[in-house]
């Protein structure tokens, strides 16, 4: 009887253990605790294509874990915008995860959007349609990291954005290298960046700007689709692009934007696949954006 006490006591002991155990396997399934639990997605190319979505591997560096995760996502975010316009509705955050290295931690993010979504927002040209195709939260998610590469440290407040005015580049000049076409790959990246700049404009101005039928609308479209033609030319007498790896923070002139954020290829896990595959490609001058008023910038955090 002593035996059979005994045992019958031990028994509520077993599913403790089996819950402790899932709960302690379930805390570090974002953070790497060893190489086991490192995910495979991370040594993807920064972009694929994965059964009908396009696929964006972003990743970020800081000292301090929630500002990396953040760049991680942005950047691959900005990626996705530069190659859709802007970022749709139909975009996701599919996965994210963080490890650590000393006093650094490594931010990766993955994020995808659906290629007929991506197709929508590219063809959209109305600032009213852009505005309902838009994913409002990802397109203010990318201005603060923008305003982050303008103010490292500092924050510039979102609800202080009052005119739309990107400060990362001049969206207000004309397209990167005048009317004669898309040159080459890279060219191809920068006016695609002026295109998103152009239709990011839109989406954080105030409502009752670009207003239906407005001389400001009718101005944007007269603007914005010349550049948005020749991207689209371009894209379809090369249509190797659409499966290529190549991405505007691997192109020549987006890895110097990357370069001001503290990022880096070639100190993380995931630098395996990330290259730029035109080497020849030719950098467009005067692709250097003059420096615009400051606004009033908010202390304190990037994310408050």
């Amino acid at each position: 009887m002593r035996c059979v006490r005994k045992c019958r006591s031990d028994l509520p002991v077993l599913p403790l253990l089996l819950a402790a155990l899932a709960a302690s396997s379930c805390s570090s399934a974002s953070k790497n605790t060893g190489s086991a639990n490192i995910p495979t997605w991370i040594h993807q190319p920064v972009r694929t294509i994965e059964a009908g979505y396009i696929v964006y591997i972003g990743t970020g560096e800081d000292k301090n874990a929630e500002r990396a995760a953040f760049k991680a996502e942005a950047a691959a975010l900005q990626d996705l915008a530069n190659e859709c316009s802007f970022a749709p509705k139909g975009t996701r955050t599919e996965d994210r995860f963080t490890e650590t290295t000393g006093l650094l931690h490594h931010g990766y993010a993955k994020i995808a959007v659906e290629f007929r979504d991506c197709e929508a927002a590219k063809s959209a040209i109305n600032p009213d349609d852009i505005r309902k195709l838009a994913n409002a939260a990802y397109s203010d998610e990318i201005k603060r990291y923008q305003d982050l590469v303008q103010h490292p440290g500092d924050e510039v407040a979102a609800d202080d954005d009052s005119d739309g005015v990107n400060e990362a580049i001049d969206s207000k000049s004309p397209p990167p290298g005048g009317g004669s076409g898309v040159r080459d790959s890279n060219h191809l990246f920068v006016v695609r960046q002026w295109v998103f700049y152009s239709k990011q404009d839109v989406i954080l101005s105030p409502p009752q700007t670009y207003a239906a039928n407005s001389i400001e609308s009718t101005q944007f479209v007269n603007k914005v689709a010349p550049a948005q033609d020749q991207v689209q030319t371009y894209e379809r007498n090369h249509p190797e692009i659409h499966s290529w790896n190549n991405a505007w923070s691997t192109s020549p002139t987006g890895s110097t934007f990357r370069r001001r954020m503290g990022h880096s290829y070639t100190s993380s896990p995931a630098s395996s696949g990330r290259h730029w595959s035109a080497p020849h490609s030719t950098q467009p001058a005067n692709t250097t954006p003059p420096q615009k008023k400051k606004r009033r910038r908010r202390r304190g955090g990037w994310n408050r």
